[in-house]
């Protein structure tokens, strides 16, 4: 007997296709502009960490361009007919002419002065991988696999009820058997303790528990995180007030305070881009 929960899942199952689909094509354009990049967050989570596509639902892709490759990646997305938006804080949304789904393209992991986790060093340490995607990819090293979930559920001010991320902390660690102290000293070593203090409080699996034990003490940073969490439980992820709440798990209290302020600039400046552009 067919049930609700299985045409749930087969929708998801051919979303997952279509998706597979659409991004290894993008993939494919930028590789015969001889750029090789880096798949992030759902797309790779959905192909290399969950057995099933269908359980890691996504409504983008996103990928990170080698350094000084990123305007060449661009312009062969235009080239092929891409619409491509202005740039935000660290990506460009684009969407082929005959795509469901959208592809951001990354300058850089995270928006200016937010953590330290660079994409040289990403780069550096990944490793090339030809047959996931039917295309060239260049895959990331497990602990900036979660390094990155880390950074961007802090960055995107996620809150306990974004089960879906935090399901990905505890699927990466045990997909790569990873040790949370190795974990812990990757998370420090690129400006992400406090951030990690902010997300894997939020989770509730013994391998996030494990990482926050293994991060050595930092009481300033373990009040930031506090207070971080404290702004989005109480005013939601997209409130004005809870826009700090990145900024204050950066490496410091000082680059925090850099880093809003690059944050308030660019989105003005990507506001101002998005006017031009509609006229």
């Amino acid at each position: 007997m067919t049930t609700a929960a299985d045409f749930g899942r087969a929708e998801r199952l051919a979303a997952s296709l279509v998706a597979r689909h659409d991004f290894a094509e993008a993939v494919r354009l930028l590789n015969d502009a001889g750029v090789l990049p880096m798949p992030l967050k759902g797309v790779l989570l959905q192909h290399l960490v969950y057995r099933d596509p269908s359980e890691r639902v996504l409504s983008d892709a996103d990928l990170l361009v080698p350094p000084g490759r990123f305007d060449d990646a661009i312009a062969a997305l235009r080239a092929a007919g891409y619409r491509v938006d202005p740039e935000g804080r660290a990506a460009r949304p684009a969407k082929g002419p005959e795509a469901r789904l959208e592809v951001d393209v990354h300058r850089r992991a995270f928006s200016p002065g937010l953590f330290d986790l660079d994409a040289a060093g990403m780069f550096a340490r990944g490793a090339i991988d030809e047959t996931t995607f039917d295309a060239v990819v260049v895959l990331p090293d497990p602990r900036d696999l979660y390094a990155h979930l880390v950074g961007n559920f802090a960055k995107a001010r996620k809150v306990a009820s974004a089960r879906a991320q935090l399901r990905d902390f505890s699927a990466v660690a045990s997909r790569y058997a990873l040790a949370a102290q190795p974990v812990a000293r990757h998370l420090e070593r690129h400006g992400l303790a406090r951030a990690a203090r902010y997300a894997l409080r939020h989770a509730d699996d013994p391998f996030s528990a494990e990482v926050l034990r293994a991060l050595r003490a930092d009481p300033v940073g373990v009040a930031a995180a506090s207070v971080a969490r404290r702004l989005t439980a109480r005013f939601g992820p997209h409130a004005k007030l809870s826009i700090v709440a990145p900024h204050l798990v950066n490496r410091t209290l000082g680059r925090g305070a850099l880093s809003v302020g690059a944050h308030v600039a660019i989105g003005l400046r990507t506001r101002i881009a998005y006017r031009l552009t509609r006229r």
